[in-house]
């Protein structure tokens, strides 16, 4: 499913997401907020092109497991499910990420505008 929003109902019952599209290089990923919001502990592929960044934060922070491959899938899993402290800890890693980024859209959407704003005026200068 390629659509924000559309997943959270089963987020509500999953303690675990698995990242669709993240397997395969041509699909890129998708986003990891949704899953974080939920509570869930979180696995992706190698192929996250399309959120690298916040892949990278979660990577950095521990909120996340990336796979080199899809070898690893299954014991991504049993890692998950069989060590509940582990998985906690990244469930609370991954909310912590996302608190602390919270409100990024509005912080960019005004240096955006402070940035054409200056544009403005030196241009009428």
């Amino acid at each position: 499913m390629n659509a924000t929003g559309k997943l959270n109902i089963l987020y509500d019952h999953a303690e675990i997401a698995f990242i669709g599209g993240s397997l395969f290089k041509k699909y890129g990923g998708h986003n990891l907020i949704e899953p974080a919001n939920n509570k869930c502990a979180i696995i992706v592929g190698p192929y996250m092109k399309n959120f690298e960044d916040i892949v990278n934060i979660f990577n950095d922070k521990n909120a996340c497991i990336q796979l080199n491959s899809y070898k690893e899938l299954s014991s991504a899993f049993k890692e998950l499910l069989n060590n509940n402290e582990y998985r906690i800890n990244m469930v609370d890693n991954a909310s912590d990420v996302v608190a602390k980024n919270r409100g990024s859209t509005e912080i960019q959407y005004k240096y955006i505008q402070d940035f054409v704003k200056h544009e403005t005026n030196n241009s009428n200068n």
